[in-house]
């Protein structure tokens, strides 16, 4: 904005030692107004660029795919019949170990790597969000298909993380939304529900 009151200024003082006319004036004035708006626009174009740059480092830091496999098999181990709760939750924690290394790697990126120190903090922060998104996202919707009870519930994430504002060492606070006469009417929902925070305990 400041090319907007600076150019005119400049071509009025070379007027006096140079008079120009009246279309020579307009076409100074055109060419700062065209320099000005050029501005916002660059700074919009790299705010663009390296909002996509972050997006694509989170989506290959943490892969869906690469998460999907352990949280069914850790799923599958707290649903298995025989054994003690303390033995299917050690070996559903077991299975869970490859989703816990995405995170951290994704993490240490983030906070450690020398690619990301001079990223603005609320830009770090949004990303870092973002990724813990994609990993409590996928461990929900596993979570949802093994109990179609959840279906009708909602997850809502709180505190830092919930304004999008986590630090390094924030925890990732979240509470399923259930209405009581929902919980009561299926008995499944309480073991859904208690599913869904042991796993998500053990990985956030």
């Amino acid at each position: 904005a400041w090319l907007v009151l600076v150019l005119p200024t400049v071509s009025f003082l070379l007027g006096m030692a140079a008079p120009m006319d009246a279309t020579a004036m307009w076409l100074v004035g055109i060419v700062a107004l065209g320099v000005a708006s050029l501005v916002p626009l660059g700074v919009g174009l790299r705010s663009l660029v390296r909002g996509v740059r972050f997006r694509w480092a989170v989506g290959r830091l943490i892969r869906r795919d690469e998460l999907r496999k352990p949280i069914e098999a850790a799923l599958a181990s707290l649903r298995a019949e025989g054994r003690s709760e303390r033995e299917r939750l050690s070996e559903a924690r077991e299975k869970l170990s490859e989703v816990r290394t995405s995170l951290r790697r994704f993490k240490d990126a983030i906070w450690r790597d020398a690619s990301w120190q001079d990223v603005p903090m609320p830009l770090k922060m949004k990303v870092y969000a973002d990724g813990v998104d994609r990993v409590v996202q996928e461990l929900y919707e596993r979570v949802r298909q093994h109990y179609p009870v959840l279906t009708n519930v909602a997850l809502a994430a709180y505190g830092s993380y919930g304004l999008r504002r986590p630090g390094a060492t924030s925890d990732m606070d979240l509470f399923v939304i259930a209405s009581r006469a929902l919980r009561l009417k299926d008995p499944k929902m309480e073991e859904a529900i208690a599913t869904f925070d042991q796993l998500s305990t053990d990985i956030l």
